[in-house]
């Protein structure tokens, strides 16, 4: 007797709403890091050679100094948002698929990504009092759901 072997179909992972919703913004916040990512390379391989060479005749050599100093700065800071962007809106893709997958590498990445977000969101709560408020209570209210939330967990294992 040929005794067939039953073959096991996966089940298919009931992931909650609220997952759902925090893997659309996260592909949301994704797409824009990239898009800025890219803008922000873009400004900081140009040249700005067509400011300094519209400035009108008779304009002090310090001024024109100082104007190349800034935009220089600028360019510089402009190469390293978009170097740290590109990447962060790639990851941020990634976990958005994961959480929607219902994954729990996915979970537990964007887990600490919000600590992380939520710790900066901490430190900078003295330079900009409002906005990293706001950051603070979403990065630690969505941390929160993904940890401690009982269907979460039963979702994710």
């Amino acid at each position: 007797m040929v005794v067939k072997k039953r073959e096991v179909i996966p089940k298919k992972k009931n992931v909650p709403v609220g997952v759902k919703i925090i893997s659309v913004l996260n592909w949301i916040s994704g797409i824009l890091m990239i898009i800025l990512g890219f803008i922000a390379l873009w400004i900081g391989f140009t040249k700005p050679d067509f400011i300094t060479q519209n400035v009108p005749l008779g304009t002090p050599e310090a001024v024109l100094a100082e104007l190349q100093t800034t935009l220089s700065y600028i360019h510089r800071v402009a190469l390293i948002g978009g170097f740290i962007l590109l990447p962060l809106g790639i990851i941020a893709i990634f976990i958005a698929i994961g959480l929607w997958k219902g994954r729990n590498w996915a979970r537990v990445t964007g887990i600490v990504f919000l600590l992380i977000g939520a710790i900066i969101a901490l430190l900078g709560i003295t330079l900009k009092p409002t906005t990293n408020i706001i950051s603070l209570i979403i990065n630690g209210s969505i941390a929160c759901y993904l940890l401690f939330n009982k269907k979460v967990k039963e979702a994710f294992f």
